[in-house]
C-alpha cells in the first residue's frame, strides 16, 4: 500500500520537481525529516506538520493523506457504498425537500438510538446501511433526533474519507439544531462541526469552539449542557494544538478538567454517548500533547490512565493510537507496536482505515527490517575482525 511520503515524493515532482530541500525550507521541517518520511521510516503523525506540507506542495491535506483504507476490505466497501445516496439526501435536504416517513416518528427515534450504539462502536459497515434514508425521515420532523443523526452520518462518512461530505451534513445538523434553539443540542451539532473541519482550519475550529461554549456555558445548570460544553472544550484545545497555540490548548484543558472533575465519569455514555468524564478529558491531554510534539509528556499521560472507564471504542481508540505514535517519536518501538496492536483489538475498523496508524505501522516495520540488517552486518564485522568499520 502506498504510503504518505510516497505521495510526498509524487507531489514535489508534479509541483516543478522541486527538491527536498525546498519542500523542507518551504514547509519548516528539515531536509533530513522529509528523506526519512519519504523513504517510510517516519510517519507524518502530527497534523500541524501535514498541513505545513500540503500547504508548500498547494495540496489538500486529505490529498496528502490518501483514501484511508483498503478499498478492498468488506467493511470499507460496505461503509462507502452509501456515500452515493447520503450526498443525494444532502441534496434534498438543503433545498427543503422533506419526505414523509413510512414509519412513525418513535421508529425513527429509536432507528436514531441503534446507529448512536453503532457509531459508539465504530461499527462503520453496521453504521451505513439505511443511513441516508434514516437521514431523510429524521429531517421530516425536524427535530433532535435528526441533530443526532447528522452526527452518526458525519462520523460515517468522515470515517470512509469524505471530509466534504461530512462537512454538509454537519452543517444541515446545524441548521436545525438552531432552529430548536436547545443548547445541547447546539453544542452536539457544534461538536459534529467541529470534527467536520479539516486541519488547515485548525484556528477557525479552535474559535468555533470557544463561540459556542461560551454561548451555551449560562445553560450548564442541565447536566447534557455540561457534557456537551466540556466536549467542546476538548475539541478547541487540540484544535488549537494544530494551530500551535500551546497556551489555549492548556486553557482549554484546564477548563474541561475542571467541569470533568465535577461530573465524574460517565456510566452509560451521557449526553449523545459524549463519554465526558476525567478520563475522557485526559485522552484528550494525550492527543494535545503528541500534536504540539510533546512526546514525553503525551507517554507519560498516557501511562497514567485506565481508559476502560471510557466504553467507547470509536474514542478509547485515540488513546492507543496517539500513545502509538508518540512512542514512536521517542524511539520505544515495541511500545509502540503494543499500542497499535490494542487499538486495532478496540476499533479494527477505525485503525484499518487511519492513514496515520499505517504510516506509522509502516515505519516500524521498515526500521525493524533496518536494525536487524545492521545487526547482521556488525556480527560479520566482529566475525572477521572488523569491528572499527561497523555502522
Amino acid at each position: 500500500m502506498e504510503h504518505t511520503g510516497q505521495r510526498i515524493r509524487y507531489w514535489r515532482r508534479r509541483r516543478g520537481g522541486i527538491s527536498q530541500k525546498m519542500l523542507a525550507d518551504r514547509s519548516g521541517v528539515s531536509q533530513g525529516y522529509i528523506s526519512l518520511i519519504e523513504s517510510g521510516q517516519r510517519a507524518l503523525d502530527r497534523r500541524a506538520t501535514q498541513v505545513a506540507i500540503a500547504q508548500a506542495l498547494n495540496v489538500t491535506v486529505s490529498q496528502l493523506l490518501g483514501q484511508p483504507g483498503d478499498p478492498t476490505d468488506p467493511a470499507k466497501a460496505a461503509a462507502t457504498a452509501v456515500v452515493p445516496d447520503i450526498r443525494s439526501a444532502c441534496l434534498e435536504m438543503s433545498v427543503g425537500e422533506r419526505r414523509k416517513p413510512d414509519r412513525p416518528r418513535d421508529a425513527v427515534r429509536e432507528a436514531v438510538r441503534r446507529s448512536s450504539i453503532l457509531r459508539n462502536a465504530a461499527d462503520y459497515a453496521g453504521l451505513a446501511p439505511g443511513m441516508a434514508d434514516l437521514l431523510r425521515d429524521a429531517f421530516y420532523y425536524k427535530g433532535p433526533e435528526f441533530v443526532e443523526a447528522t452526527f452518526n452520518a458525519r462520523f460515517l462518512v468522515k470515517g470512509v474519507g469524505y471530509p466534504d461530505r461530512a462537512a454538509t451534513v454537519a452543517g444541515i445538523g446545524m441548521d436545525v439544531a438552531l432552529d430548536l434553539d436547545s443548547p445541547q443540542w447546539i453544542g452536539l451539532a457544534e461538536i459534529s462541526r467541529l470534527n467536520a473541519m479539516p486541519p488547515e482550519n485548525a484556528g477557525l475550529t479552535s474559535r468555533l469552539a470557544t463561540r459556542t461554549a461560551s454561548e451555551i456555558q449560562p445553560m450548564l445548570g442541565d447536566i447534557d449542557v455540561r457534557q456537551a460544553y466540556g466536549n467542546l472544550l476538548c475539541r478547541g484545545a487540540l484544535a488549537s494544538a494544530v494551530s500551535g497555540d500551546a497556551s489555549g490548548a492548556s486553557g482549554f484543558l484546564s477548563e474541561a478538567f475542571s467541569e470533568a472533575g465535577s461530573l465524574g465519569d460517565s456510566e452509560d455514555g451521557g449526553f449523545g454517548l459524549l463519554w465526558f468524564g476525567p478520563t475522557s478529558t485526559a485522552i484528550w491531554q494525550v492527543s494535545v500533547a503528541a500534536e504540539l510534539g510533546d512526546s514525553d509528556e503525551a507517554v507519560s499521560v498516557a501511562r497514567g490512565i485506565d481508559p476502560r472507564p471510557v466504553q467507547a471504542p470509536n474514542r478509547v481508540v485515540y488513546y492507543w493510537t496517539d500513545y502509538g505514535h508518540a512512542l514512536t517519536a521517542t524511539g520505544d518501538d515495541a511500545g509502540a507496536v503494543r499500542a497499535f496492536s490494542e487499538a486495532e483489538m478496540v476499533d479494527p475498523q477505525r485503525v484499518r482505515m487511519d492513514p496515520m496508524v499505517l504510516d506509522s505501522v509502516s515505519a516500524l516495520i521498515r526500521r525493524a527490517r533496518r536494525r536487524a540488517v545492521e545487526g547482521r552486518i556488525q556480527s560479520l564485522a566482529h566475525s572477521l575482525g572488523l569491528d572499527h568499520l561497523t555502522v
